[in-house]
């Protein structure tokens, strides 16, 4: 009789690779060394990005990383989730070895000043949870099935609130009838692959509907496409 395997849960936000990239997708705090020293990351680097598992530093013009990142050198990261972050010392841990390289540079809206970028890509990936300290395959952390993991969406959803709050007070104006200047706060809860709550306060106290998406999205632009369907065509 034939070996019959299950299939492997795509997207499964409680995986071991999935939960390892949703720290790198929404870390709370990072530690980053060469030979052993830490990197002074307030001082070199302008921002981290999760490019598919591979962790992007955007670093200024003269941060020695990018010396580091053309040497090809061996450096360590380590990771604090910030999903679901109470007690620091709960949260999620990921530790990530591996060798730099460069990467394409990259343009922010705020300056015209074209950013370097050093890609860290891993060679050993381990996550702790509660002290207990987990090999991740590579290949699995690298996996696209993980691209909208919990980390991701949560970041997904604080930037819509945080930067598109008049395009969700549009929505919850058409959605409810009510006047745009009647509503004094709107915000994106619950993100998931299916769908989002979409909440709000007007006088009467604060409100939350739940936004249904059919199909759910399983990439990144289906998410974006879905979020400007059901919401507003200036959300990104």
């Amino acid at each position: 009789m034939p070996l019959v395997r299950s299939p492997r849960t795509q997207r499964d936000p409680y995986s071991v690779a999935a939960r390892a990239r949703s720290v790198l997708a929404c870390p709370a705090a990072a530690d980053l060394r060469r030979d052993g020293l830490p990197v002074d990351l307030a001082e070199e680097v302008l921002g981290l990005d999760d490019d598919a598992g591979r962790p992007t530093l955007v670093c200024r013009a003269d941060a020695a990383l990018l010396t580091a990142a053309a040497r090809r050198e061996v450096v360590s990261l380590h990771l604090t989730g910030g999903v679901d972050a109470g007690d620091p010392a709960r949260a999620d841990q990921l530790h990530l070895t591996g060798r730099l390289a460069l990467g394409a540079g990259e343009r922010c809206g705020s300056c015209p000043e074209e950013h370097r970028v050093a890609v860290l890509e891993p060679s050993a990936v381990v996550l702790t949870v509660r002290g207990r300290a987990t090999p991740v395959p590579v290949a699995d952390f690298l996996s696209e099935e993980h691209v909208l993991n919990r980390g991701y969406l949560t970041r997904a959803a604080q930037h819509a609130t945080t930067c598109h709050g008049e395009e969700l007070r549009r929505a919850v104006s058409r959605r409810t009838g009510l006047p745009p200047a009647r509503l004094l706060a709107a915000s994106l809860g619950a993100l998931t692959p299916a769908g989002v709550d979409l909440r709000w306060i007007d006088a009467e106290g604060a409100h939350s509907e739940r936004l249904r998406f059919s199909p759910p999205a399983a990439t990144p632009a289906e998410l974006g496409e879905l979020l400007r369907r059901h919401l507003d065509g200036g959300v990104c």
